[in-house]
């Protein structure tokens, strides 16, 4: 009689551990581990290691996606462009498939002297530039910067610089306040995105610069609401082992 106790003592216990599991899945206490962070951004939940561009509508090409090395899940994307993501609308998914540029119009001030080449050499943000450049851009991890307003004797006048740090930081208005400086933007054909990451109020904002069709952007990153109130692997286990 102890030995037919001892064997059906296995599946009651399974039985009831399986009960206990279901009835804690089935009372949604897996949200528990989760906060709503929609007004701060938001958050990145995969980004693919691996990327696929189209090649003339026909071939796919498997790439390395270049986000993968910059972007972890539980990120807070706060910004494309100047386009706040916070709040109920979808703003991730409407800005990255539309054409609509963020932050037209505005730009970021440079001294005019340092764009216009009357100096040989100029410290810009403590770095010296030895020389200036014109398009198409040679130096490794320089862009093509335009004027937003057109001067009267040279037109846009596109310059080559770093986009570190004059991109790190929001545009401003143009033009700029005082004649000493000229406002400038990434030309349209370099494509640049800026990604803005972090929250204010932990003063731990950076910026992440795509350079391409911004739809790649879409397709390779995923985003959500729920940010984990703990550890982000231990918050995703235990929800998975809740569902």
């Amino acid at each position: 009689m102890s030995k037919l106790r001892l064997a059906s003592s296995g599946p009651w216990h399974n039985l009831m551990t399986y009960l206990l599991i279901a009835s804690m899945a089935y009372s949604g206490l897996g949200s528990f581990y989760w906060r709503d962070a929609s007004a701060d951004g938001r958050v990145i939940e995969r980004v693919d290691v691996v990327s696929s561009t189209r090649i003339l509508q026909t071939q796919l090409m498997c790439q390395t996606s270049p986000l993968y090395t910059h972007l972890r899940e539980g990120m807070t994307v706060t910004h494309l462009d100047d386009v706040f993501l916070g709040g109920k609308e979808d703003s991730w998914q409407s800005y990255l498939d539309s054409d609509e540029i963020g932050d037209a119009g505005r730009g970021w001030c440079i001294e005019r002297t340092l764009y216009e080449g009357e100096l040989a050499d100029h410290r810009l943000d403590g770095r010296l530039s030895s020389e200036l450049s014109s398009p198409p851009c040679t130096k490794e991890q320089e862009i093509s910067f335009v004027r937003t307003i057109a001067s009267s004797t040279s037109g846009l006048q596109a310059r080559c610089f770093s986009p570190h740090p004059m991109l790190d930081v929001p545009s401003g208005r143009c033009p700029c306040p005082s004649g000493r400086w000229v406002c400038v933007r990434p030309a349209p054909e370099e494509h640049i995105l800026r990604i803005q990451l972090g929250s204010k109020s932990r003063n731990s904002e950076h910026v992440v610069l795509w350079s391409g069709d911004r739809r790649g952007v879409l397709e390779d990153v995923e985003v959500g609401t729920q940010m984990p109130r703990i550890a982000g692997g231990v918050t995703r286990w235990a929800t998975m082992f809740l569902e």
